[in-house]
């Protein structure tokens, strides 16, 4: 895809570049979307070379579930300026959100291997890796994001859940724990499906127990008894997990109401670059 060109003087008339950006930076932020991208847009029918106004329009079309709208601008932007870490970190996410998994992966390692101390990036590729069914190499990235930004909670909430659907659910109940608690609003989230994770441990430890037999008595005997009362201690757990899962869908359903998603969608509205 070609990117137009600027004629001689052409751009000039648009004023002072940094002010134009600045000012769709700033209808952005307090939730002009329209405006931001109509001041965007105005920049790249000017033709400017610079990858600012491109990477911000993909930003903004992922805000709003535009992905297809997103890859073209971001195309662009990476074109305009292919050591641009950004540009290839938001590219990945609509080529993940579009299910074009592999070229995704092969984006968001693009991305880290030109900033490698962009956590956005680390977690993202961690996200895309795990969806191509690769645990081990999506844990080591979302453990980069980790190392890099401790107090990281999507980070932390995707590589306890990988855990957890692989086997250890205690270790991601202990990265969760391990949070501040100045995380935001994702905290309480965390903090349930920590709860969560470590009521399904207890069960899987009772049910083991359990496994118990029927005495050959038909009088009800110790082990009959026994298992009586394991099973209803197990009933009382499952009610707890129950409970959490329904309260954890219901705050998970309010974000993706709003668009979340695992990936790292941009927080604010539409973030620097």
């Amino acid at each position: 895809m070609n990117v137009k060109q600027p004629k001689a003087g052409e751009a000039q008339g648009l004023g002072d570049l940094e002010a134009r950006i600045t000012a769709a930076r700033s209808a952005a932020e307090t939730g002009d979307r329209a405006l931001a991208e109509r001041l965007y847009r105005e920049l790249v029918a000017a033709g400017v070379n610079d990858v600012r106004p491109y990477c911000n329009l993909g930003v903004l079309a992922l805000l709003e579930q535009r992905s297809d709208a997103a890859l073209g601008w971001l195309e662009q932007a990476v074109e305009v300026d292919p050591e641009h870490p950004r540009s290839h970190l938001n590219l990945g996410m609509a080529l993940q959100l579009e299910k074009r998994t592999a070229e995704a992966i092969t984006v968001l390692q693009r991305a880290v291997g030109l900033d490698p101390q962009l956590a956005e990036a680390w977690n993202n590729l961690g996200y895309v890796l795990a969806q191509d069914d690769q645990p081990e190499a999506a844990m080591e990235a979302y453990q980069r994001a980790l190392d890099l930004q401790p107090g990281y909670a999507m980070a932390a909430q995707n590589l306890s859940v990988l855990l957890a659907n692989h086997g250890n659910p205690q270790e991601g109940e202990q990265l969760l724990r391990q949070l501040p608690l100045a995380v935001g609003q994702e905290s309480g989230v965390l903090f349930h499906l920590g709860e969560m994770l470590r009521l399904q441990g207890k069960l899987e430890e009772e049910l083991a127990k359990a496994e118990l037999r029927w005495g050959s008595n038909e009088q009800p005997g110790d082990q009959f008894m026994q298992l009586r009362l394991a099973a209803q201690k197990l009933a009382d757990q499952l009610s707890q997990v129950e409970e959490l899962e329904a309260r954890l869908e219901g705050m998970l359903g309010r974000r993706e109401a709003a668009g979340s998603t695992p990936l790292s969608l941009p927080s604010r509205r539409e973030p620097e670059v």
